[in-house]
């Protein structure tokens, strides 16, 4: 037997511990998770008997008895706690160094389905093949917050002189979180104003997540046509609404700059959406409208 300074081991001249898998990556479930990896090309000399999966935090556990790649679920993990995991291979010998961390993951006991309410709003969008974002075989999409922000600009100039913002023009859905920060780098290097839409979209950080930006406008009207959904999980869950429903009959923002093509009467215009009809439209960018923050999952 040695001791390498941690444990005590077989003393071989031909056996060792096996090799780091590899390819870790993180599925979530309902309180568990689902653990992918691929076998180490070196074994030590020895088959490897199993692999050991371990959450961070918590230090929670799952194993699987067999030589080859393949996947480890880990139980009793908390709903709502975001987690990463790392793999080691065992044989005979001993336990390989542990792997790198997996992708970061939160296990949800919701299908997160349009109007569950999750991760500090209301689920609007699920995305689906072709949209940005979508992964086969998970599901994201996008969250409304619960409530509305009070009307702001969309932008500030110094001499009313509004220019297109050519990184914001994308009206597609998953555009607009990209569209928010064009804005902001722009309105940073030419005024001092922070109560525009894009900012306070940004800075927005219910429910402890800070990651929250301007709808874009294909976004902006998804999160028309499940309106009702989004009001009636929002009440339930903690929203203040307006009247009788939390979205208000009135205009919103989003973040898609009207590409003008040429037309210089429009230069200063942002797509915007009116939540009492429906109606989509442009408006001059200094009027104040209603700012929703949504949020990827």
């Amino acid at each position: 037997m040695f001791y390498d300074g941690s444990e005590w081991g077989t003393l071989s001249f031909s056996i060792t511990k096996p090799g780091i898998p590899g390819n870790v990556v993180a599925t979530a479930g309902n309180g568990e998770a689902t653990i992918s990896f691929t076998a180490p090309s070196n074994n030590g000399g020895s088959i490897i008997t199993s692999y050991t999966a371990t959450s961070d935090p918590d230090g929670i556990t799952g194993t699987l008895s067999q030589a080859e790649s393949g996947t480890i679920t880990v139980s009793n993990l908390t709903n709502g706690t975001e987690y990463t995991f790392t793999v080691k291979a065992n044989n005979d010998i001993g336990s390989s160094l542990a792997s790198e961390k997996s992708n970061a993951i939160i296990p949800s006991n919701v299908n997160n389905e349009v109007g569950d309410y999750f991760q500090g709003g209301v689920v609007f969008y699920r995305f689906k093949e072709g949209d940005p974002g979508y992964i086969a075989g998970e599901i994201h999409g996008l969250i409304a917050a619960l409530e509305n922000l009070d009307p702001v600009p969309w932008a500030y100039s110094p001499n009313e002189q509004f220019d297109v913002i050519p990184g914001a023009t994308d009206t597609t859905i998953g555009s607009g979180s990209s569209n928010t920060d064009a804005i902001i780098a722009q309105q940073e290097s030419t005024v001092t104003q922070t109560d525009y839409a894009a900012n306070l979209a940004k800075t927005y950080t219910y429910g402890g997540y800070s990651d929250w930006y301007l709808p874009s406008k294909d976004e902006l009207y998804q999160m028309y046509l499940n309106l009702e959904a989004i009001n009636n999980t929002a009440v339930a869950n903690g929203g203040d609404p307006i009247g009788v429903e939390l979205f208000v009959d009135d205009l919103y923002w989003s973040s898609s700059n009207l590409d003008y093509n040429n037309d210089i009467n429009n230069i200063d215009k942002a797509w915007i959406m009116q939540f009492g009809t429906a109606n989509i439209g442009i408006s001059p960018k200094n009027n104040g409208f209603y700012v929703r923050p949504v949020r990827t999952f």
